[in-house]
């Protein structure tokens, strides 16, 4: 017999009325400290696996309806918890053992090639670029006459034929030097 149903055995008399100098506040207590131990035992955990936590509202249903004019002097409540808990095992669905997860394909890493030498003639049209748009906007790099004219502050600017800017825009953007 489990304590917690030795002491309630003490606490409670014949006609489940405190006993033995227990008050109704301890005895209660008893009863809670019992039902947090078979929650925790493995019997309670099994039951919270395969149902939810409305499962142990109906083992107390089981609990008062099987027991309800006996005493814990005559059946040991803890072990009455259990029995009752072994018995809805019974009937509730075994969990499905989980399936093997897939095992990961494979995926080839992409191939990277060294990082190409970028012209200095490139980084400089490109920082030019970058310069004139964040001053005036990508709006004033628009082509007129035939050459695109890149504007800087202090009245500086660069003109450029319109497809050697075009081109040298082109590989700045696949270098990532444009903004």
């Amino acid at each position: 017999m489990k304590r917690i149903s030795e002491e309630l055995a003490i606490a409670v008399g014949a006609d489940r009325k405190p006993a033995g100098g227990w008050s109704l506040d301890q005895v209660k207590e008893l009863y809670g400290r019992a039902f947090t131990e078979f929650r925790e035992s493995t019997v309670g955990q099994e039951l919270l696996r395969r149902g939810d936590e409305d499962i142990f509202d109906r083992v107390i249903e089981i609990c008062l309806e099987r027991y309800e004019t006996t005493s814990p002097l005559q059946t040991p409540f803890y072990e009455t918890l259990e029995q009752i808990g072994n018995d809805l095992l019974v009937s509730l669905p075994k969990p499905q053992a989980p399936k093997a997860a897939p095992k990961p394909k494979t995926i080839a890493a992409p191939v990277v090639s060294a990082p190409k030498e970028i012209p200095a003639s490139l980084l400089q049209f490109s920082h030019l670029v970058n310069e004139a748009i964040t001053n005036f906007g990508v709006t004033s790099l628009k082509p007129h006459a035939g050459y695109v004219t890149v504007k800087l502050l202090n009245d500086r600017h660069y003109d450029y034929p319109h497809q050697e800017f075009e081109n040298l825009y082109q590989a700045a953007l696949s270098a990532s030097l444009i903004r």
